[in-house]
């Protein structure tokens, strides 16, 4: 994917996020709770919420800082940005075009299990202990 997206690459990813979201709610109604991960950005945001205005949902935006991404990127193994320029583009998108809805965190300078945390106590909901993190 990239940011000028072809006519058949939005199609794919408006089908990518409506399988998401059918499937989640197919868990929902199966009694679990679900956790829909993805990268939503832009207009697309608004339009998954609004797919699941029906059921109780919290959002929650992972937004660190563009340096952060690109030192991430850079430490896996497969990246997921071909540039700078392609992060810094998506940083555009998510801040400026994307509605600010729901928990918007920047945990550019905390570990994952930090993360975990804040979102956790923000949800209202208790700590995940050492042992329940791996």
């Amino acid at each position: 994917m990239s940011f000028d997206l072809s006519e058949e690459a939005e199609r794919q990813l408006e089908l990518r996020y409506t399988l998401a979201v059918e499937v989640a709610k197919r868990y929902i109604q199966a009694g679990f709770v679900v956790v829909y991960q993805d990268i939503v950005i832009g207009k697309a945001l608004q339009e998954i919420v609004w797919a699941f205005r029906a059921y109780q949902l919290s959002v929650v935006v992972l937004c660190p800082r563009p340096e952060i991404i690109a030192e991430r990127d850079q430490a896996r193994r497969k990246t997921g940005y071909p540039n700078r320029a392609s992060i810094d583009a998506f940083d555009h998108i998510l801040r400026s075009e994307t509605p600010h809805i729901g928990y918007w965190f920047d945990n550019s300078d905390v570990s994952i299990a930090e993360t975990v945390d804040a979102i956790l106590s923000h949800l209202k909901l208790a700590p995940l202990n050492g042992k329940d993190r791996e």
